[in-house]
């Protein structure tokens, strides 16, 4: 439900700020007073794309701001998804720059347009002459029909079985895509993995190979290289290790001087480090086992392994054990084939029975509701002043399953009795158009959670006794839904909860347009106005004190 509406700096308008009704809200106002502004601007912020030249003021922006009472459309879910802060009172906001450039707000956060329209889709339903797609959607001439049908749970449980239906049917789909590859395919995979496998490769392999060759190519000159070390520090009289030990047996008589015993402590600590140094050393030199044949043999297994990895386009032993876990998955995969398509085709002929089954027992549940539908519409529809008018629902039961059932509904129509019925989409004139929509959203009003519904002169070209059905209609529509109506006709505006008046002034050489809430004496004159002209007869006064109380 649409709580208030908030216009700044748009086109005539300077300011204004409108508070709704629940139930029927009347705008009303003379002609090129500015009631199209309030519909366009409602439109603008409802998601519309917007022109560049709608400032009143050029050099400041125009703003327009709606608050919608949220809560019984269970849109928490939504917001989540769209990274969007919940409240049960949205508040969307549109602002246009002087560059014309715009930005879109909700609940104060930055969002797309695209956001914005699905959004307020679900919240605002608009209905304007010849701007009225959703009666051309045949998913809405189902949806209608569904709807009045009360099928929505037979619905629900056809979209559930379609889907793990078409699930299967897809699975069984690339399964046998799989199959049509054929043996060579399976022996071409088959040869990769068994390259392989048979390499037998291990995590960490090259980098050690590597590595060792490395070593091994400097053995000879490295042991050279640890035998001269070796002799320096401790295979003569005058080594290091010789020397060091010397020099702590120097000290050791005079360790009990405070002066002496730091310097031996160290001494002796470098001592028993170069001892460990020369174990190390030797350890290191007995380590170093050069091989002819291993090196010959490491380098040959080194060799497989790069060409394996430019023959498979990686860059490591670790991604080609990928590869080949992954061929093993696939062949895997193939190996199993025949026996999963043997038993997809088992289970979806299963899931089509049970698909079959709903979509029979939902096309017998549509057929029985035709009738009643085309009855009722038609009522309200002569209700409106289209005596002649034949309105009809074409169902084509189909052999093609979708998520609905098996079932193409259309509304077909002719304004004329004398005219053979067409499709809807293609014969209705865009004011026969929305006082259908009318028609249709009053009968299923009980049954569906409509946004608001606003109508931009739907009530065009009727008076009289059509004009005050079509009055009852809106104001029976406005027990179950919040509606916003645009008109010029008395009959409909003397049933508004609250009635508004847009108006024209002239101050200081500039236009300005508002909007003014309508009560009593003033409504009434605003209803005699609309009967007979400015200034109002007494007898139109006398008509719209009637229209009211009545």
């Amino acid at each position: 439900m649409i709580l208030t509406l908030e216009i700044k700096n748009y086109i005539l308008i300077d300011y204004l700020k409108i508070d709704f009704h629940k139930r029927l809200n009347i705008v009303t106002g003379e002609t090129g007073a500015g009631k199209s502004m309030v519909f366009s601007a409602l439109e603008l912020c409802l998601g519309k794309r917007v022109s560049s030249k709608v400032a009143k003021k050029k050099e400041s922006k125009t703003i327009i701001e709606i608050e919608i009472d949220i809560r019984k459309y269970k849109l928490k879910t939504y917001f989540e998804e769209q990274d969007l802060d919940y409240d049960d009172i949205v508040t969307i906001r549109r602002e246009v720059l002087s560059n014309g450039k715009s930005r879109t707000f909700i609940n104060d956060s930055p969002c797309k347009l695209s956001q914005l329209n699905i959004l307020t889709k679900q919240l605002v339903d608009l209905h304007k002459q010849f701007d009225n797609l959703e009666i051309q959607d045949l998913d809405f001439h189902r949806l209608v029909l569904d709807t009045y049908g009360e099928n929505d749970r037979n619905v629900e449980k056809c979209k559930k079985q379609f889907y793990k239906y078409n699930g299967i049917k897809t699975e069984l789909q690339e399964a046998e895509g799989l199959s049509l590859l054929g043996k060579e395919e399976t022996d071409y995979l088959s040869f990769r993995f068994k390259e392989l496998s048979s390499a037998n490769l291990t995590i960490g392999e090259r980098t050690k190979m590597e590595s060792d060759i490395k070593l091994w190519d400097k053995a000879e000159d490295l042991k050279l290289a640890i035998v001269k070390v070796l002799n320096l520090i401790d295979s003569s009289e005058n080594s290091t290790l010789s020397s060091l030990r010397e020099a702590v047996q120097q000290l050791s008589s005079y360790a009990d001087l405070k002066e002496v015993a730091p310097l031996l402590e160290r001494l002796t600590g470098v001592l028993s480090e170069t001892e460990d140094l020369i174990r190390d050393i030797e350890n290191c030199s007995d380590s170093i086992e050069y091989d002819e044949q291993k090196l010959s043999d490491v380098r040959e297994r080194l060799s497989l392994i790069y060409l394996l990895e430019r023959k498979y386009a990686v860059s490591g032993v670790e991604e080609l054990i990928v590869k080949q876990e992954e061929l093993e998955k696939k062949l895997s995969s193939y190996t199993n084939n025949d026996e999963k398509i043997s038993e997809l085709r088992m289970a979806l002929v299963d899931e089509e029975t049970k698909l079959k089954q709903l979509a029979a027992s939902l096309t017998k549940q549509r057929t029985k509701t035709i009738k009643p539908l085309e009855k009722a519409i038609s009522h309200h529809l002569k209700a409106l002043g289209f005596n002649n008018a034949i309105f009809k629902v074409v169902l084509e039961h189909t052999d093609v399953y979708k998520p609905t059932g098996q079932d193409n509904i259309e509304f077909m129509f002719s304004a004329n009795a004398d005219r053979e019925v067409q499709q809807l989409r293609k014969v209705a004139s865009g004011g026969e158009i929305s006082r259908l929509m009318l028609c249709i959203k009053s009968v299923v009003a009980d049954k569906l959670i409509l946004g608001s519904l606003i109508f931009d002169e739907i009530d065009s070209g009727i008076s009289g006794d059509a004009a005050l059905r079509t009055a009852k209609m809106l104001s029976d529509l406005s027990k179950h839904h919040q509606v916003i109506c645009i008109t010029h006709s008395p009959q409909v505006a003397s049933r508004s909860d609250k009635h508004f008046c847009v108006v024209k002034e002239i101050v200081k050489g500039k236009t300005n347009s508002d909007i003014i809430v309508l009560e009593k004496e003033d409504r009434i004159i605003e209803l005699a106005t609309m009967l007979s002209g400015n200034p109002p007869t007494k007898s139109a006064i006398k008509n719209a004190e009637e229209l009211i109380h009545n």
